[in-house]
């Protein structure tokens, strides 16, 4: 939860937060708050009720006691600001027994695939130990070289669920010993010797008419590719939800660098799960179309 809280690059924006739609819904789903004012995250959703309250009272405002259904409204929106208020108060003590506030901030890169910050964690129980971290998050593939000591389970763990068409980010963090100047410590000072905290899955659903658009598409001859930034597993698991894969997921290759300038085709699903093994391909230009008429590629 720490490195979640602490990694990202929200804003709040006339009392909405917004960036990344997926560091949007990782903060909701542990049931944490940000307040942008000090770059601080802490536990329970006591911002959301501290916005709510406002809105309240200010719709409240708007309300006149010389008419009745108004006066009306006016007892039952007090009653509910009052219950808030309540759990506000309770939130906010449970808030303050774990704080990250973000220092310094590493923006994510396309070209090392990751992002971190530096944190200090303050914390009133043993939950976690206060001191300064860095918290970095990034594909399973950069944040593996990255790690003091990678679990055995590390790399079949994620593909099993990329290959259900999951987005995984991987979180890792260390501890900053030296907190002088946080502000200048280099990145790749802060992005090394990582200790591995775990794998956040996000399943992004596609439109229900996705198939049906796609399936028209290729009556009409069309023919349909996709174009994505994501993982591979990723692509190919929503190419199969919407029709573009022409033939089985064990069938598919995924392009592959060998050595220093080579390239090679490569099976896309290796949890060994259904199917024939399929053989590595070596990359040639030329064979591309034929190639590409027995597999997805």
């Amino acid at each position: 939860c720490v490195v979640l809280a602490g990694c990202h690059s929200l804003i709040e924006v006339e009392s909405k937060l917004l960036g990344d739609p997926i560091e949007v819904a990782a903060l909701r789903s542990i049931a944490w708050s940000y307040q942008p004012s000090s770059s601080t995250a802490s536990p329970s959703n006591w911002r959301a009720k501290e916005i709510t309250i406002a809105r309240q009272k200010e719709y409240m405002a708007g309300l006149k006691d010389d008419i009745e259904s108004d006066k009306k409204e006016k007892e039952e929106v007090s009653k509910k600001i009052q219950d808030l208020e309540k759990s506000l108060k309770s939130d906010r003590v449970e808030a303050g027994k774990l704080t990250v506030a973000i220092k310094h901030r590493f923006h994510f890169s396309s070209d090392l695939q990751r992002m971190s910050t530096i944190c200090k964690v303050t914390c009133a129980t043993d939950k976690c130990q206060s001191g300064v971290y860095g918290l970095v998050k990034g594909s399973p593939e950069a944040i593996a070289k990255l790690l003091q000591e990678k679990p055995s389970w590390y790399d079949s763990a994620y593909k099993s669920m990329a290959e259900q068409g999951q987005r995984i980010l991987a979180l890792a963090y260390t501890r900053i010993v030296d907190t002088s100047d946080l502000g200048n410590k280099p990145r790749e000072e802060v992005e090394n010797h990582l200790t591995f905290a775990g794998f956040i899955a996000f399943k992004c659903e596609t439109r229900k008419d996705s198939m049906l658009v796609i399936r028209s598409l290729q009556d009409s001859s069309h023919a349909c590719v996709m174009l994505t930034g994501d993982a591979p597993l990723t692509a190919l698991s929503v190419a199969v939800e919407v029709g573009i894969a022409q033939f089985s997921p064990n069938n598919a290759l995924v392009l592959t660098e060998v050595g220093e300038d080579g390239l090679e085709w490569r099976p896309a699903i290796t949890s060994g799960a259904n199917g024939d093994k399929v053989e590595p391909v070596k990359f040639e230009a030329a064979g591309i179309r034929k190639l590409g008429e027995s597999r997805d590629l």
